[in-house]
């Protein structure tokens, strides 16, 4: 039996998008049929997002070749929200194949997709009933109304397949419903330990607590949903109230702040010293926007302003607070003392290579599902930079300068585990300061080089560094890759799911050494061009055996995933108001070689809105890649309730896959032999 995806569904909170994954490893190899001839149009003109002729030529195929093309237009017609014409299409397979489990199912979700809920209950049969089969019956008792019924069968679902975040959701919102607040905190928070990255349910796990009356965790997941879906209404109002009715939450209280900046202590760190005045320096950017800061610092500190005026100098671990005003910044001491005012950057350096500085409370990772705030400690110098000169906004930028190898240190474990192999931590160490050389000056208007976060490369400062990591960066000391005698553009991401993608698909950048790759374990049917679109589906449902498909490296909602977005919320996120109106529907308009998708076509009741390239996965609601295919769940008024997308891989899909240069590691790769993989026809050269 093929591998199979499900999903979970909007069960109480209007406007909620929720994302999920179902994926059960089963025997699928990921092999496909090798492209004939006679297909060969068809399957073009769908990669250019041509659906309605592709459906012609694939109707053509019938005759000569009738599963092959029945399959193909299933696919087509699901995609294009043709349901019942899908579900002809399938009943004719199922009459040469009537037992086949993937038919079956296939006819369960196609069914429930077009609001045939009820057929969905008559076909399912129980005695039989894979877990799939199990789940979409339990969708489709909840469509029908009967969640007390849903819930038993989603159990059962459980019971053969316990791996199921979906229907634990499923479980929760039900519990919910029914205030039975103990249990619906359970079942979120085993949706949460199936897949951490499951952040909508923040926000019913948050009611949970409420009705537990364990404010203190519904304040953090408020607050932590919000920052993950800014755009939510609900979330925010949801906080709001539970603010105004617990004002103590609003904020930690100030002697739990001034303790915890009074037991923190900044670590003194090993430097480099040796060659250290050859390496060059680059300036990371850590925040912006800030209206106020505290600091602590490590012995023999100076703060000066850019013209080398000492505003402040002294002994470890003093606190220092920074608000922006109007003029620039004012300094102050932890007691609120005003010790200085100025209009110039500030810098705070030490003459030991030693030490470090720690900045409280930075925000990180806004819209993103790992967003949130701690304290974090830097080498080098720090530089609070006065940005905004108005009255009713001024803010400050804060810049981390520092060597590249030491910066390194941080960035390398911040991408990757240290406990993956070292081939895999050297190549990553390498890749990570091509990038670096071939940025610097990037961002250079805003006053740094790099930014700390996913837009550059992950740089979380002292606290992630590790020996595993700092081993790896030294063995590697100034080497970076080259094409044609400069830095590459060294783009990395945390899993291609099988196949890398094109540079020039994703941002219309050709570059030769960032074209497709497809991982060195699939077979060639799979390696050696496109895929038809039945192919195709199969290919993203499956898990088909790769390097970056290892478990010890891989999570499973890395490589395959799954993700529902409201049209109600996706109308929010792309903001577009009557331009577009309501969505009526999302069609792929253009896929690379690899399948991934370079443009999306979304037609509303107002007009259309097309997405290009990378701006594809956040404008989606946070999609993990571009390699994915999307269907419908159409409501009563024949306007989508949903969109159900379902794909591979982590990030934007170019260049280095992390996770398979660790399965090629501990395959005995070495971090060369991955380099030349991910990108070919590159140079290692010694910089310094």
């Amino acid at each position: 039996m093929k591998p199979f995806h499900s999903f979970t569904l909007k069960y109480i909170f209007p406007g909620l998008f929720l994302a999920a994954l179902l994926i059960i490893p089963g025997s699928v190899t990921g092999a496909v049929a090798p492209a004939d001839p006679g297909s060969n149009a068809a399957t073009s003109l769908y990669y250019q997002g041509d659906y309605q002729a592709s459906l012609d030529e694939w109707q053509k195929l019938i005759d000569s070749r009738p599963e092959k093309a029945r399959r193909n237009l299933v696919q087509l017609l699901r995609e294009a929200e043709r349901y019942d014409e899908a579900l002809n299409q399938l009943d004719e397979l199922l009459k040469t194949a009537p037992q086949d489990p993937d038919y079956r199912q296939t006819r369960l979700e196609l069914s429930f997709l077009a609001g045939h809920s009820e057929q969905v209950v008559a076909d399912c049969k129980l005695d039989q009933a894979s877990a799939a089969e199990l789940f979409w019956l339990g969708m489709a008792l909840l469509d029908l109304g009967k969640p007390d019924e849903a819930g038993q069968i989603f159990k059962k679902s459980l019971a053969k397949e316990g791996y199921n975040p979906a229907a634990l959701y499923q479980l929760g919102g039900m519990s919910l419903a029914r205030r039975d607040f103990g249990s619906a905190r359970d079942y979120f928070r085993a949706a949460l330990a199936q897949d951490s990255n499951w952040t909508p349910s923040y926000f019913p796990l948050a009611k949970a607590y409420i009705g537990l009356a364990n404010f203190t965790a519904a304040n953090n997941l408020l607050t932590n949903a919000g920052m993950v879906f800014p755009e939510d209404p609900e979330i925010a109002a949801t906080l709001q109230q539970l603010l105004a009715d617990h004002p103590e939450l609003a904020a930690e209280p100030p002697q739990e702040t001034k303790a915890r900046r009074e037991v923190a202590s900044p670590k003194q760190v090993n430097p480099i010293l040796e060659g250290r005045e050859s390496i060059p320096t680059i300036r990371i950017g850590l925040a912006e926007g800030i209206s106020q800061l505290f600091l602590k610092t490590s012995p023999e500190y100076t703060l000066t302003t850019m013209d080398l005026k000492t505003i402040a100098a002294g002994s470890e671990n003093t606190v220092l607070q920074f608000k922006a005003n109007p003029e620039g910044i004012t300094v102050l001491n932890e007691a609120g003392t005003v010790l200085y005012q100025t209009a110039q950057p500030l810098i705070l350096t030490y003459e030991n290579p030693s030490a470090t500085t720690i900045l409280f409370d930075m925000a990180y990772g806004q819209g993103s599902f790992w967003a949130g705030r701690a304290d974090r400690t830097y080498r080098g110098r720090i530089e609070l930079i006065p940005m905004s000169q108005s009255a009713t906004a001024p803010t400050i930028t804060v810049v981390n300068q520092l060597n590249v190898e030491e910066y390194l240190y941080a960035v390398v474990p911040s991408e990757i585990s240290s406990s993956w192999p070292r081939a895999a931590q050297e190549a990553q160490a390498i890749a990570a300061r091509t990038y670096a050389f071939a940025n610097l000056g990037g961002f250079a208007g805003r006053g740094f080089d790099l930014m700390a976060t996913v837009a550059s490369q992950v740089y979380n400062g002292v606290g992630a560094e590790t020996p595993a990591a700092r081993a790896a960066v030294d063995a590697t000391r100034g080497q970076i890759l080259t094409y044609n005698g400069k830095p590459i553009a060294a783009f990395f991401h945390g899993n291609s799911g099988g196949f890398t993608g094109s540079s020039a698909d994703l941002w219309n950048l050709d570059l030769s050494y960032l074209r497709p790759q497809a991982d060195l374990l699939l077979p060639a049917t799979v390696a050696g061009g496109r895929m038809d679109p039945a192919d195709l589906w199969n290919w993203l449902l499956s898990r088909p055996l790769t390097y970056s498909s290892q478990p010890k490296y891989s999570a499973a909602s890395s490589y395959r995933w799954s993700f529902w977005i409201s049209r109600v919320q996706l109308e929010r996120r792309l903001n577009q108001g009557d331009k577009l109106g309501q969505i009526r529907s999302l069609t792929i308009s253009g896929r690379g070689d690899n399948g991934m998708v370079k443009q999306v076509l979304i037609t509303g009741t107002g007009g259309s809105y097309r997405l290009k390239g990378d701006k594809i996965r956040s404008a989606m609601g946070g999609l993990r890649s571009n390699l994915f295919v999307v269907e419908a769940k159409l409501g009563k008024d024949g306007l989508p309730e949903y969109f159900i997308f379902s794909g591979a891989g982590w990030g934007h899909g170019i260049g280095m896959d992390q996770s398979g240069a660790a399965g090629m590691a501990a395959a005995g790769y070495s971090s060369t032999d991955i380099l030349k993989h991910y990108y070919p026809g590159t140079q290692l050269v010694k910089k310094y």
